[in-house]
């Protein structure tokens, strides 16, 4: 990975293992690893870290709720995840294979909408970021 896709407290996985970012340097990053229930102290280098793909399990077990939407009455149904953190913030993930949807994240936060294309954990934490929204996850074992 490159060090210029992290943020700090952004995670990635060592060898299957969640890494919370804590510092991140030319060569390498530090941060806390989640392994058989311990956090350790490390310092990898960027060549060993991975990025974590996220999965319809990471956003069920980080409350995100599944809805469905259906458009042109109920001839395609579009399923996507809510994660609703107040009235007037709240992250949607879009998943629809085989549509323009792929993939596709919005986060609103007092009126501004910002989205992307993304795959990865620390791609949605950086989209969060940069709008003003504090997302807590809770990842544990990859």
């Amino acid at each position: 990975m490159n060090a210029n896709e992290l943020m700090i407290h952004n995670y990635v996985s060592f060898e299957g293992h969640p890494v919370c970012i804590t510092k991140i340097g030319l060569t390498g990053i530090e941060g806390y690893l989640y392994k058989n229930d311990t956090l350790y102290d490390v310092k990898l280098k960027h060549e060993d870290i991975e990025p974590i793909p996220i999965t319809e399990e990471l956003l069920l077990k980080n409350g995100f709720n599944k809805e469905v939407e259906s458009f042109f009455g109920e001839a395609i149904s579009l399923p996507y995840y809510r994660l609703t953190l107040s009235e007037e913030v709240y992250v949607l993930a879009f998943f629809y294979k085989d549509g323009e949807f792929r993939n596709k994240y919005c986060v609103r936060n007092k009126n501004k909408l910002y989205n992307a294309d993304i795959s990865h954990l620390h791609q949605l934490q950086n989209l969060c970021n940069i709008a003003g929204v504090e997302l807590e996850l809770n990842i544990g074992k990859i």
